[in-house]
């Protein structure tokens, strides 16, 4: 409580002549922030420093009209990471409400595809958590926004991509080899809990 943390916002190392801490720091531009605590006039911590970067949302796309839910394709084959779909032929197409798997015995040598559109109802810097076994990808506006692939347990990857108001194109990829089957996929809004995708957000 007797420190006092001097502050800069243009690089330099902070002084006795610097800006003040007194409360939160509102920024509005790509900022980096130094500080450091001092004592009676005297540096008493190193300079610690975080980089703040302004992004801007990726716009929505116009679609004339949409169907409920995802496009979902098939495939069956034995790989070791996610295959190259553009070379393979589904074995069926469908349409799935959610992006996940079917109850019931876990699918082996399998691959799914979810295709579709996204509705976010706000601009925001958006989190998504893929959870699979075995691997998976995660692509927004043909953007690859998590990269889950391999060969491997039930384990989760975070990503983030700022998206504004309105749909944009998601496509989610997933296979397993052999044992147990997992997929999932949660997002969070500027730093709020993760939560399923709602089935209305999602249209093709």
């Amino acid at each position: 409580k007797d420190l006092e943390i001097y502050y800069t916002l243009d690089g330099t190392a902070p002084t006795l002549d610097s800006l003040a801490y007194d409360g939160a720091l509102l920024l509005t531009e790509t900022t980096t922030v130094k500080a450091r605590c001092f004592f009676e006039g005297e540096p008493v911590s190193p300079t610690v420093q975080r980089s703040f970067r302004k992004v801007k949302p990726r716009q929505a796309v116009q679609i004339f009209s949409s169907t409920p839910g995802l496009s979902l394709q098939v495939y069956q084959g034995n790989w070791d990471d996610l295959p190259d779909f553009n070379q393979l032929t589904a074995e069926s197409q469908s349409t799935a409400a959610t992006i996940g798997l079917p109850q019931g015995p876990s699918p082996e040598h399998q691959a799914r595809v979810f295709d579709g559109f996204l509705s976010v109802p706000a601009d925001g810097l958006y989190t998504f958590e893929i959870s699979s076994d075995d691997g998976s990808e995660l692509f927004l506006h043909g953007e690859s926004v998590i990269d889950h692939g391999g060969l491997h347990g039930t384990t989760a990857k975070h990503g983030t991509i700022a998206l504004a108001q309105g749909l944009h194109p998601i496509r989610v990829e997933w296979f397993n080899k052999t044992g147990g089957a997992t997929l999932s996929l949660r997002l969070a809004k500027d730093g709020a809990p993760l939560m399923d995708i709602p089935s209305d957000w999602l249209v093709h």
